[in-house]
């Protein structure tokens, strides 16, 4: 399994990194939204890719517009956020966005999304509880 992670920050990384160590998901870091879009038109593949909401010079957006333009691109994408308004409406869904995750970024919730958006892609080996829709789930990260 493989995450792209697009944040301006480099301690984003890091935490993730920290939160996935346990599991055999790799995270692929860029600094900026051109980056993320070089990868995905080099056919560079991931399972999942998280964008920082906050990127310069290109902002999400525009990048997220410009992923939503590259032929058969379908990779799902989750917003990086410190804005919680987010949760009372649904206009990152305007844009393309699966999902959201409010920084600063904490493990369950993490989980969450990587379970909601990836998990049927996976076989259970790691050992880490997840509560999702009121159900609690053991859960891991490893390719079939």
């Amino acid at each position: 399994m493989k995450i792209l992670l697009a944040d301006d920050s480099d301690n984003c990384l890091k935490i993730i990194t920290k939160m996935l160590k346990d599991t055999n998901i790799l995270v692929d870091y860029v600094g900026y939204g051109k980056e993320a879009l070089d990868r995905i038109r080099n056919n560079v593949k991931y399972d999942l890719i998280l964008l920082e909401e906050k990127m310069e010079p290109l902002n999400v957006f525009d990048t997220m517009k410009k992923l939503n333009g590259i032929k058969n691109f379908d990779t799902d994408v989750i917003l990086l956020t410190r804005n919680n308004d987010y949760e009372y409406n649904d206009s990152y869904l305007d844009y393309g966005f699966k999902d959201y995750l409010l920084k600063s970024i904490k493990k369950d919730d993490l989980f969450k999304i990587i379970y909601k958006y990836i998990f049927p892609f996976l076989i259970c080996y790691y050992n880490h509880r997840v509560s999702y829709n009121s159900i609690s789930y053991h859960i891991t990260f490893s390719k079939f």
